[in-house]
């Protein structure tokens, strides 16, 4: 019988940060980005970050510094925005508390490497992520990324007040939860981006590349379709 390589089983358990699929749609209100869908593929960098500003939650990957799990990688769905409706920055921004099993993995663990996982299923009403429509989640058409880098606490920062007017403005129950849970602005500095959108392999995007890049006013899908439109007319 075949021996797993040295290391193999931290690797699997890395992979694992990979493969928690989201499953719920973005909540149609003021608070969210105009729902027009997103870019079509090849537009990786455009997709990405339409996919950080759009999405409201993701799932929050560490590695488990508590037991009887610790060790293993422990995923946690997590409010966050990226900037206000019509304010995209790309980074993911969080308003966090020290009791959360999460930031005690982060902080108290020092284990402060983390990643973010979105699916395009999140958006909801596409068909390759839906399963009655011929799709699935784990489609590859069905749009997936992971941001991975180091989870920061930037209470007390200018970048402080970024973050709380994106939050805020996108979660605005937030500034009701109970004060005396010790609630702080934190953000993703993304060190990688791990993107997959179509078969024959994922990519890994540049990060400066992805800062880079604005997302579309309109999408080149609401483009294409709105001259679909015009022409049958």
């Amino acid at each position: 019988q075949a021996r797993a390589a040295p290391g193999s089983a931290m690797m699997m358990r890395v992979l694992a940060l990979a493969l928690f699929l989201v499953g719920s749609s973005v909540a149609l209100e003021s608070g969210a980005p105009g729902k027009e869908g997103p870019p079509l593929w090849p537009f990786k960098m455009e997709t990405a970050r339409w996919m950080v500003h759009t999405f409201d939650w993701a799932v929050l990957s560490t590695v488990s510094t508590r037991e009887p799990t610790e060790g293993f990688p422990f995923g946690n769905p997590y409010s966050f925005a990226d900037g206000a409706v019509d304010a995209s920055t790309g980074i993911p921004y969080f308003y966090a508390s020290d009791l959360d099993a999460s930031m005690i993995d982060i902080f108290n663990g020092g284990k402060t490497q983390v990643s973010l996982t979105l699916s395009e299923n999140q958006y909801g009403g596409l068909a390759a992520c839906d399963i009655d429509a011929g799709g699935d989640p784990e489609n590859p058409p069905c749009a997936r990324l992971v941001l991975s880098g180091e989870f920061k606490n930037i209470t007390g920062t200018d970048e402080a007040n970024v973050a709380q007017d994106a939050l805020f403005s996108r979660h605005p129950a937030m500034e009701d939860w109970p004060s005396d849970h010790s609630w702080f602005f934190a953000k993703l500095d993304i060190s990688s981006i791990w993107f997959i959108d179509i078969y024959g392999g994922a990519d890994q995007l540049d990060v400066e590349k992805y800062f880079s890049t604005d997302v579309p006013e309109e999408s080149p899908r609401a483009t294409l379709k709105k001259k679909l439109a015009a022409h049958k007319h």
